[in-house]
């Protein structure tokens, strides 16, 4: 009896890990298609506070409970009424979001909605831990266990199901655990039987729920979406959601083009083609013509050419071996779903599609080209992972130099950039890739030219002098006079102002970042922040930080001013271990960004890896603390750690052209043991708890630990655009030397 209790009670928290960690993802991608990443970023981690918030709910219960006459069937109830609540919190909060109309000062209501799964989430596992203490190492493992799976089904989830689709599975596991934990067997028989059933028809048969997920009223609202096209009578013709982003296409009064959206913020243009390059001869005087009519050109290689307007310049400019290479689904989709309107531009002869990040294909890839072309290239992958900020790795000094590789001897690399910022840091980073190359800094200027757009979309634009949508040109060698006078022409013609050309004007010091500031710009993959507004951490993310540390403070507050031992003690365990977790956890989350190449997969495998792992660490903590000294366990995260930053550049350089199973297997085999060692302090400290009669701090070690964990994830990025990943994860490691030294001064034992 006593060990069926046990699986139902194991099982029941793996189901509740693993539905808040697709909850946790779904929210994120809901909030990615409605807001911009800071506000992404604010409402996540504020709702993620939820957890910390659970287990101080959870204390204030059992300390009344304490109060009360003794009556042993309180717990189960209570439990039961948290699962109950939380499978309806769970479909209301996401039916909320997606069918009320967007509105900005609804913000904080969007938040709270958000954020009230995890409190009840946070609420039931605090619980679970304080009345299971001494088994916390298998309670952890299943939590995580939960999760992992979580992280791994989830991108299929989102890839094949609608939003309202997704939520509607999760709130009925959430009422199969209901059902599970009810007090007779006839009432559990009958009430998982039925959900179980509903279950199953919604994930084989619940086609129509996505039906009806299609009128998505959030957006008509004021959201970012649909902003820049608020005069020009916008309407949603075609609509795809995947992993990772919701794709639309908006038509308006204008027949010549049709606009691509990526989670409403990345934009591109789908051109109206019926064959006759002779109706689209406009495009010819737009800036992003120019490096494919350059010379004698018969290759290019377009790095998100999004609508396919790339594609068409590319033709219109005599090249017809493109290679075109999409990270979103949704796009390719879209472009073919309207291949009538379009021409099938996807599909014209001599074009090769791809469908994967650029950065990772240009690795693999063995071809040179005559031409390299990005334009506009902007990719959310950040606001999709929920876990951190990221930016993508093809704005960097990394991936300039790999561009530079795969040119011809007389190929061009050229970037439509959005305005003077973004051309300033891609300057700067490019002078930098051209110093490596052996070109003198007094030369560089030869190898490049600038030219800014007044012209585009088939209007002119007046930019008061400013630089609005520049083309930047590179080559491995200098721009010759033909070349120059060639480019001057299609400018002139064109009505294109020339910034910088060698041997024709020479106004590179106007836009050049000044010496001393010119490193301050650079882009590298240990910092890949390409759009980051500015130097530095943006004062959104610094007030993120701060909020969410006070908001922490305000719940905890009673027992942060606590100064006795143990209390203390305990308190700076559970927030060392939370904040360094998510300090290594993030960089090596984004550096694998790099071996597997779309930021979806990658966040699915390498955290489904690293919760599996810990929850491995965490199911065998209690042999390993009987025979390795906690302080130790410490030393041995830290001196891994201190391996992994070193190994992890040869190890994704090795690994990158391997399969993907390969890869898999690989990084298991790197990550596995760092995990193990990382799962162990957790459980223990529980136990500790426990042993020293301090059980009834067990929600509030929870909540305390979980609130740090999303300082810790805010930190990372902090620590990320000031100082990079390197120094991010060594942080991470440095904080558990300080958990050795913490744990060895302390009274802890095993």
């Amino acid at each position: 009896m006593q060990q069926k209790k046990s699986i139902v009670l194991h099982f029941s928290v793996f189901l509740v890990g693993f539905t808040l960690f697709m909850f946790e993802i779904t929210l994120t991608r809901l909030f990615s298609a409605l807001m911009w990443y800071h506000f992404v970023f604010f409402a996540i981690s504020l709702a993620m506070l939820g957890w910390a918030v659970g287990g101080v709910y959870a204390h204030r219960w059992l300390k009344s409970l304490e109060e009360s006459p003794f009556n042993e069937d309180a717990l189960p109830i209570k439990k039961q009424r948290l699962l109950a609540a939380l499978a309806a919190s769970i479909l209301l909060a996401i039916l909320f979001m997606y069918k009320v109309p967007f509105n900005f000062s609804l913000v904080f209501l969007y938040t709270l909605t958000s954020a009230l799964p995890f409190i009840l989430g946070g609420y039931y596992l605090s619980l679970v831990f304080k009345e299971n203490a001494q088994n916390s190492n298998t309670i952890y493992f299943a939590d995580l266990l939960g999760s992992a799976c979580g992280s791994f089904l989830i991108i299929l989830f989102l890839n094949n199901f609608s939003l309202i689709r997704i939520s509607i599975i999760l709130s009925l596991i959430v009422l199969l655990v209901f059902s599970f934990n009810l007090t007779t067997r006839k009432k559990k028989i009958l009430a998982s039987s039925l959900t179980a059933v509903m279950l199953i028809l919604t994930v084989a048969g619940g086609a129509f729920l996505d039906s009806f997920a299609k009128d998505f009223t959030a957006y008509k609202g004021n959201p970012k979406t649909l902003g820049a096209l608020s005069e020009k009578n916008p309407r949603i013709v075609f609509t795809t959601w995947n992993s990772l982003a919701r794709t639309d296409v908006v038509e308006t009064d204008d027949i010549k083009y049709k606009t691509v959206l990526v989670d409403g913020g990345a934009t591109s243009r789908m051109i109206a083609f019926n064959g006759d390059p002779w109706e689209v001869a406009y495009l010819t005087q737009e800036v992003g013509y120019f490096p494919f009519a350059l010379g004698a050109k018969n290759s290019a290689l377009l790095i998100g050419p999004g609508g396919g307007k790339d594609i068409l310049l590319a033709h219109l400019g005599g090249i017809h071996d493109i290679t075109a290479v999409e990270i979103n689904p949704g796009t390719v989709k879209a472009a073919e779903y309207f291949k009538g309107y379009n021409g099938n531009i996807y599909g014209f002869a001599g074009t090769k599609v791809f469908v994967e990040d650029g950065r990772s294909f240009i690795t693999r890839d063995n071809n040179k080209y005559d031409v390299i072309f990005l334009s506009l290239v902007m990719t959310q992958a950040s606001e999709t992972l929920g876990y951190a900020l990221s930016e993508n790795y093809i704005y960097t000094k990394e991936a300039f130099n790999a561009y530079l590789n795969h040119l011809t001897p007389d190929g061009t690399l050229a970037f439509v950039l959005h305005g003077k910022e973004d051309l300033q840091k891609a300057l700067a980073t490019v002078l930098k890739v051209l110093e490596e190359r052996g070109v003198p800094q007094e030369k560089a200027s030869q190898y490049l030219a600038v030219i800014n757009s007044s012209y585009r979309d088939g209007k002119t634009h007046a930019h008061d002098n400013s630089i609005m949508y520049p083309l930047l040109m590179v080559k491995n060698s200098p721009f010759t006079k033909e070349e120059s006078q060639q480019l001057q022409a299609m400018a002139t013609l064109s009505n294109q102002p020339i910034i910088h050309l060698p041997l024709v004007m020479d106004n590179s010091e106007s836009i050049i970042p000044p010496a001393k500031d010119l490193p301050s710009y650079i882009v590298t993959d240990n910092n890949p922040f390409f759009y980051n507004p500015g130097k530095g951490v943006p004062l959104p993310i610094l007030l993120i930080l701060v909020a969410v540390y006070l908001v922490g403070v305000r719940f905890f507050k009673p027992w942060l001013e606590i100064k006795e031992s143990p209390v203390r003690y305990v308190r700076n365990y559970f927030s060392l271990i939370g904040v360094a977790f998510m300090l290594i956890e993030i960089p090596l989350l984004q550096k694998l960004i790099l071996l597997f190449g779309h930021p979806t997969l990658t966040f699915s495998t390498v955290i489904a890896i690293l919760l599996f792992a810990t929850g491995l660490g965490s199911l065998f903590s209690k042999t390993l603390t009987r025979k390795i000294p906690l302080p130790v366990i410490g030393l041995m995260i830290f001196l891994y750690t201190g391996v992994l930053y070193l190994a992890l550049p040869g190890f994704i350089a090795y690994f990158q052209g391997a399969t993907l199973g390969l890869k898999v297997i690989s990084t298991l085999a790197l990550l596995l043991p760092l995990g193990i060692l990382m799962g162990i302090p957790f459980p223990t400290g529980i136990r500790w708890a426990e042993e020293q009669d301090m059980s009834e701090m067990i929600p509030i070690i929870w909540g305390i630990n979980g609130w740090m964990s999303v300082v810790g994830s805010v930190l990372s990025l902090v620590l990320a655009m000031s100082l990079g990943y390197n120094f991010t994860l060594l942080a991470g490691a440095g904080l558990y030397l300080a958990f050795t030294f913490h744990t060895r001064k302390g009274s802890f034992r095993e």
